[in-house]
């Protein structure tokens, strides 16, 4: 087996082009990190293959961002603004001083990444990037598990419920990447990597429900996510000497590292869930090998800012993944939050706003997340969560803390009114099919029709929300009104779904149908009656709290 060590440095990240960016003009290109922070306010946002690779670059970008801004002003001034002793204005200030210059030109930026140029090889004898030389040398370290490339790209391309994403990809090429694709698959796979190989669960970044905020372009995206505080309640990060993995002079070794929650912000937005090294084979064949990596508690981690929380049966607060079949609005809840649970992102956007640092009148989130297969194993990736949201900001504030509440019970009544028309779905399901008590083809038939009917109605309801949810304004709109219009285009929504489903029902559907039991027998109401109750239970918001 050919070894790194026997190879000379090869791509440097700073200059080579990996990154993979949208343009103004709708087009991608791939840039170095030098060029992506020296045009950042030109590009639209990151553009990878998905947005969970464009999730993970992010963060490597912002770790760097920390690593220079929270330590020195724009003039590269030493001026650390991290630590305890630290007030609050001083670091909004920094993020300010940052953002007025509207791009990240700044000579003293260029010149921390020149001071790291040796650390930013792809491929390096003794020190690559975000990855261990001679991995599993150690005799002290578990044998690391050898991949192809197939797997590096998050086996994405072979997920059982999908249309391959890199079809491409055939023969010999399969296992061949470029030393572009590779950098980007290798900040994913640290970050996203399943659970197949090294028990312990998947890489952070896989654990998280994972929100950013989105601006108008590349750098606004970079300063909205610069969270300066620990915490959602201003609680100040702590400054770490070569927190950033690239730093120290040694790569870190070990397998499964409790670190505890990280204190520095670039040691949490460059954590190596994973311990990997790269491998080329006369450029035919691509690999790596990979041992488990540093981890800690998730329990309370509010470190982290880019997710969502939810109480688990200890009544600690973990990050709550995303749900698949459900849109971001259906999950609004979790994003409006109050209180030191609210996501991370989330609070300091408001805290900007607030502060007056920023005049935004809306503001987009975006929320993405891998759906693991294997079931509590996790073993494969089965497919991604993407969704975003626009707002304005002030639904996140205190003040405006009725109107979020009123916006969340909004989509509770929305939720009400599906389910309405599920149990219409259902009847007419039982009256055409039968009960599906003791028949499983029913029962599926049944499910069937009951889950298709939702599925189509939240579909037909989702856009009409997101521009009803977009064009709130706190400020000037009465609150009764704009829920008020809500209501109204809903329910015929939902009720013109109930409508079709008496138009396909036939005519068996409006007969009688007695289902025989062995001590006695249970009728199932015909459609004009089952229609006349799905009328009566979506007549009125109180109809529907009543009913339930």
């Amino acid at each position: 087996m050919e070894q790194n060590e026997q190879m000379p440095p090869e791509f440097n990240l700073l200059d080579e082009p990996w990154i993979v960016v949208l343009t103004k003009d709708g087009m991608t290109k791939e840039v170095g990190i030098i060029e992506l922070f020296r045009h950042a306010h030109e590009y639209v946002r990151l553009a990878g293959e998905t947005t969970t690779q464009d999730t993970a670059i992010l963060r490597m970008l912002l770790a760097i961002l920390h690593r220079v801004f929270g330590l020195y002003t724009v003039d590269g001034e030493y001026d650390c603004v991290y630590g305890e002793d630290v007030d609050l204005t001083k670091v909004l200030d920094r993020w300010q001083q940052v953002w007025d210059c509207g791009s990240l030109r700044q000579d003293v930026l260029m010149n921390y990444l020149e001071h790291y140029r040796e650390r930013f090889w792809l491929f390096h004898p003794t020190r690559p990037f975000y990855q261990v030389a001679g991995l599993g040398e150690d005799g002290a370290q578990a044998s690391p598990t050898k991949y192809s490339s197939r797997k590096l790209i998050g086996e994405i391309a072979e997920s059982g419920n999908k249309v391959r994403l890199f079809s491409s990809r055939n023969g010999s090429k399969k296992n061949v990447l470029t030393d572009a694709e590779a950098a980007r698959w290798l900040i994913h796979v640290i970050g996203f990597d399943d659970n197949a190989a090294k028990k312990g669960g998947p890489g952070w970044l896989g654990q998280l429900g994972v929100i950013i905020a989105c601006g108008q372009n590349l750098f606004e995206t970079l300063m909205f996510n610069f969270v300066m505080v620990q915490k959602p309640d201003g609680t100040p990060w702590k400054y770490v000497k070569l927190a950033a993995t690239w730093e120290p002079e040694e790569a870190k070794r070990g397998e499964r590292i409790d670190i505890g929650h990280p204190q520095d912000p670039a040691a949490l937005l460059t954590l190596q869930s994973r311990r990997i090294e790269l491998y080329h084979k006369n450029r035919n064949d691509d690999r790596y090998e990979l041992l488990g990596g540093d981890f800690f508690d998730k329990e309370n981690a509010f470190c982290e800012p880019m997710t969502l929380w939810r109480r688990n049966k200890e009544l600690a607060f973990v990050p709550r993944t995303h749900d698949s079949s459900a849109q971001m609005w259906r999950n609004l809840s979790s994003l409006l939050t109050r209180g030191d649970n609210v996501a991370g992102v989330v609070a300091w956007v408001d805290r900007l706003r607030r502060s007056e640092r920023i005049d935004k009148t809306k503001i987009q989130f975006q929320t993405m997340g891998i759906l693991y297969g294997g079931g509590v194993q996790k073993s494969n990736i089965e497919d991604h969560i993407n969704d975003q949201l626009t707002l304005s900001p002030l639904l996140l504030s205190e003040r405006y803390v009725d109107w979020s509440g009123r916006i969340v019970e909004t989509v509770e009544i929305t939720e009400k009114l599906v389910n309405q028309l599920g149990i219409f779905a259902e009847n007419i399901a039982k009256v055409l099919v039968g009960d599906g008590k003791n028949n499983k083809n029913q029962k599926k038939i049944i499910e069937s029709r009951v889950n298709r009917s939702c599925e189509d109605a939240y579909y037909a309801l989702d856009l009409p929300f997101r521009e009803w949810l977009e064009q709130i304004d706190p400020e000037q709109d009465e609150i009764d009104d704009v829920c008020d219009r809500w209501w109204q285009r809903s329910q015929k929504i939902v009720r013109d779904f109930g409508k079709e489903l008496v138009q396909q029902s036939g005519r068996n559907a409006f007969m009688e149908r007695k289902i025989e039991k062995e001590e006695n027998s249970k009728k199932i109401p015909p459609i004009p009656k089952s229609y006349n109750q799905f009328i009566i239970k979506t007549s009125s918001i109180e109809a529907l709290k009543g009913g339930g």
